[in-house]
């Protein structure tokens, strides 16, 4: 793509040595005619959002090292630039340097002579953040003809190119949904260092770190609160870094979850280059069956198909009454007591717990996943004596053989709440009925599990000294005080 460049703001005088804008005729002075394009590796023309050079869009130009606001013309069009307020070669015949930076700052980064920090955009869903980030510098290039030997342009009637390059890497994304059930909310990058320092004498980004307002390097490349089926195409750009296969690169929010990838092996992502990654949201939901398992990959499958995985958890209950908005696909428990055997729900009784909302019914809906965000997560991930049956649950997420579910989209092991041991014993015929009892315990047995046996904790307080328990031999929920011991069965939400 080509546009001519036409001032829109300049000093008459700045290249007309000798004379005044009132002492000589224009039309006996050579314009500076301009011509931009770029490199195309990391445009955002390329189909992924507006163009970056569209009409009217503002460029500085730096002659001679006056600053200029220039804006494009019609892309394409080559026009001569006869405008009293545009920039003419100087009359004794002398060469000209010529630059230009995208996007227009106003504030001279480009003439400074010290280092500089910078930053983009953490949220580029927006094409004015896009552009924004994505920072440009242009040089006439050394293959045109009209350079003396210092790299200088000599007065010419024709049109002087300029050539863009990005200072950003470029990452662009195009992502599938397999039916017109799937939707894509979206879409961010993830352990991304958003913040870079910039030589502007030699134009250049190098030693990109993190924010300290973003220290988990998210950028948010698409977001979409309704939700988009199909194909989403979506790109961000960001400073040269190395990203390595340790964490979730690009995170997908679906109708079936969030979904997660991990770069197969480590990107040095270098200035001007784009990388593009084509990834689809599939998932395959014929595991999501009572009596499949949840193995340490994250997969789902027949308990006869495990072959040389590890199981880890077994789906009790299929359905959307999980009590998370996030997590509306079912439940699993693990297939062992946590080790740490019969345990209190709290050490000394008292209300450090107590829910402002109390669960009255053992139906009462409340999800025992929003303790991992409650004000004693840290207490809890600690292993505080105030925290027992919460913390024997939650340390299955430490193991190594269960640490990688949260990264393949589950919730993670946690101490469920009442709500959702109820949902699981009526779909499996009643929360007071033997039945249920047994029908739970023989898909713990039936793929090398544990059935329950004696009481075991739910998260839901009653109030500041009891919470409510499930006691499995007598099939029923009692409640008890949270200094008493029980034992603990983790679960998890998918």
């Amino acid at each position: 793509m080509t546009a001519l460049l036409v001032s829109c703001s300049a000093d008459d005088n700045d290249l007309r040595v000798g004379r005044g804008a009132n002492d000589v005729d224009n039309e006996s002075l050579l314009p500076i005619k301009l011509a931009v394009g770029d490199i195309p590796a990391t445009r955002a023309s390329d189909g992924l959002l507006a163009e970056n050079f569209p009409s009217e869009t503002g460029v500085t130009l730096v002659i001679d090292g006056n600053e200029y606001s220039y804006k494009t013309n019609e892309p394409g069009q080559m026009m001569t630039c006869t405008s009293t307020t545009a920039p003419f070669y100087p009359i004794d015949g002398k060469s000209v340097s010529i630059k230009a930076f995208y996007p227009p700052t106003g504030d001279g980064w480009y003439n400074r002579t010290t280092i500089w920090n910078w930053g983009v955009s953490a949220d580029q869903s927006s094409d004015a953040n896009y552009k924004s980030s994505d920072k440009m510098y242009a040089t006439v290039p050394s293959s045109y003809s009209g350079l003396d030997a210092d790299g200088k342009v000599t007065p010419t009637k024709d049109i002087v190119p300029l050539m863009f390059y990005h200072l950003m890497a470029k990452v662009k994304l195009t992502i599938t949904t397999p039916d017109a059930n799937t939707k894509i909310y979206k879409v961010t990058l993830n352990s991304v260092k958003t913040k870079y320092k910039m030589d502007c004498v030699n134009c250049l980004a190098y030693d990109a770190y993190f924010d300290t307002n973003n220290t988990a390097g998210v950028i948010t490349v698409y977001n979409n609160a309704n939700g988009a089926t199909g194909t989403v195409t979506c790109a961000a750009v960001f400073p040269p870094q190395t990203i390595g296969t340790d964490v979730n690169f690009i995170t997908v929010t679906t109708t079936d979850g969030t979904l997660y990838y991990k770069l197969p092996q480590s990107v040095n992502f270098t200035s001007g280059q784009q990388y593009t990654y084509t990834l689809s949201t599939y998932v395959d939901k014929s595991g999501y069956k009572v009596g499949n398992v949840i193995c340490s990959d994250g997969t789902f499958c027949e308990y006869s198909k495990v072959g040389s995985k590890t199981p880890v958890a077994v789906v009790v209950y299929v359905g959307s009454n999980t009590a998370n908005d996030k997590f509306k696909k079912g439940i699993a428990m693990s297939l062992s007591d946590a080790w740490y055997g019969n345990i209190h729900w709290v050490s000394n009784g008292a209300s450090k717990l107590y829910n402002p909302i109390q669960c009255q019914y053992i139906n009462s809906i409340e999800d025992g996943y929003s303790y991992f965000k409650s004000p004693w997560i840290d207490e809890i991930r600690s292993g505080s004596l105030y925290f027992g049956a919460f913390h024997a649950a939650y340390v299955f997420n430490k193991v190594s053989e269960y640490k990688d579910l949260v990264s393949k989209g589950l919730s993670g092991f946690f101490l469920g709440s009442s709500y959702q041991w109820y949902q699981v014993l009526q779909s499996l015929g009643g929360y007071n009925n033997a039945e249920a009892y047994n029908k739970l315990n023989n898909l713990f047995t039936s793929v090398g599990g544990k059935a329950l046996s004696g009481y075991y904790w739910t998260c839901s307080e009653v109030d500041g000294y009891f919470a409510f328990a499930v006691e499995s031999s007598s099939h029923k929920f009692v409640t008890t005080l949270k200094t008493n011991a029980c034992e603990v069965r983790p679960i998890l939400l998918f």
